[in-house]
C-alpha cells in the first residue's frame, strides 16, 4: 500500500442495504489512489459478505459490536498512509466530494465536510444538535459549522495523539473536532451536499445526546478547564453580589447577607479549581503531547 496517497475508512454495522452502493462508487473513483478499509463492527446481517465481493477493499471484522468510534480507531491503527478519510457506509455522502476535501487539504490538519442547514435530519434530533453546537461554540470560542460530520480528512499523525480520547460510540466525531480546535490545529470546513441515508440510523438521541454533552465537557476539562470554571465562577459571583446588594438596599441593612457571601465564595472556589485544573492540564500536555508548533496554525477558523 505504499503507493496509495490516502486511506478511506468506512465503519459499518448492519449496512447491507447501502454498503454495496457505497463501496461501488468509492472503488470506481478511488481504488487506484486510495487504500479502502471497511471495519465491520459485528454486523449480524450480510454486510461482511457484500464487502468481500470487492477485491480492492480490505475488510476488518470486530467479533462484537463495539461502536462507531471503536471502528474508527481500528481503521486509524490499521491504515498505512499519512492521510485518512472517514466516510459513512449509509450512502449519505457523494463520493465525488472527496475530491473537494482533497483540494482543500493544504496546510491544514483536518478538513471537515460541512453538511449545512439543508442536510437530512430527523426532527427529534434538531433541537439537541442546536444545544450541542451552542455549548461547543462557547467552549472553543468560535463558530463550528458542523460539529459531528462523519465525512472528513485528517492527518494520521495528528489524530494518533488524541486517539485515546475518542469514545467508542457515535460521539467520536464530536470529540475529534473539539480536540483539534481546542488545541489550535488548522481545521477547514468545506460545504458538501448530502442525500437521505439508506437504512435505519443507529443513533439513539437521548443516550448519545447526553453522552455527547458529557464528552464535550470532558474535552474542555482536558484542554481548556480555566474557561469552564471561570464561566461558572463569574455567574456565582455576579449572582451573589446582586443578591447581597438587593438585600442591603431593600432591608436597610449594613451587613452583607450570609447567603450572598456563600454564593460569592462558591464563585471564588470555582476560580481556584479552574486555575488548579489548568495547571494540571498543562503539565499533562507537556508530558504526553508533542505538538509541531511550526506547522500548527492558530488561525484555525477557515472556510471555503
Amino acid at each position: 500500500m505504499e503507493d496509495k496517497k490516502f486511506t478511506i475508512i468506512v465503519p459499518a454495522y448492519n449496512e447491507e442495504i447501502s454498503i454495496g452502493k457505497t463501496l461501488e462508487s468509492l472503488v470506481n473513483q478511488y481504488s487506484e489512489q486510495a487504500e479502502i478499509i471497511v471495519v465491520n463492527d459485528g454486523s449480524t446481517d450480510n454486510t461482511p459478505a457484500i464487502v468481500r465481493r470487492f477485491k480492492n477493499v480490505r475488510l476488518i471484522n470486530h467479533n462484537n459490536n463495539h461502536g462507531y468510534g471503536a471502528s474508527l480507531k481500528t481503521g486509524i491503527n490499521q491504515a498505512s498512509t499519512s492521510v485518512l478519510c472517514f466516510y459513512d457506509a449509509d450512502d449519505q455522502y457523494h463520493s465525488g466530494d472527496i475530491h473537494k476535501l482533497l483540494e482543500a487539504f493544504t496546510n491544514v490538519d483536518m478538513v471537515v465536510g460541512s453538511r449545512g442547514i439543508n442536510a437530512f435530519k430527523d426532527w427529534y434530533r434538531v433541537w439537541g444538535k442546536l444545544i450541542l453546537h451552542a455549548i461547543a461554540n462557547f467552549l472553543v470560542k468560535q463558530r463550528i459549522p458542523d460539529l459531528n460530520s462523519g465525512f472528513r480528512l485528517v492527518r494520521r499523525d495528528v489524530i494518533l495523539k488524541y486517539i485515546h480520547l475518542l469514545p467508542d460510540g457515535f460521539s467520536a466525531s464530536t470529540t475529534m473536532t473539539m480536540a483539534l480546535l481546542s488545541r489550535g490545529y488548522a481545521v477547514r470546513f468545506v460545504p458538501i451536499s448530502v442525500k437521505k441515508r439508506l437504512g435505519k440510523s443507529q443513533v439513539k438521541p437521548l443516550r448519545d445526546g447526553s453522552n455527547t454533552i458529557k464528552l464535550i465537557t470532558r474535552i474542555i476539562m482536558l484542554f481548556n478547564p480555566l474557561r469552564f470554571f471561570v464561566f461558572f465562577g463569574l455567574i456565582f459571583i455576579c449572582l451573589g453580589m446582586g443578591y447581597g446588594l438587593f438585600k442591603v438596599f431593600t432591608n436597610n441593612r449594613l451587613g452583607f447577607p450570609v447567603g450572598a457571601l456563600l454564593i460569592v465564595l462558591t464563585g471564588i472556589i470555582s476560580f481556584i479549581f479552574g486555575f488548579l485544573a489548568d495547571q494540571i492540564s498543562e503539565l499533562r500536555l507537556e508530558r504526553f503531547e508533542k505538538i509541531d508548533y511550526a506547522r500548527r496554525n492558530k488561525k484555525n477558523k477557515i472556510y471555503i
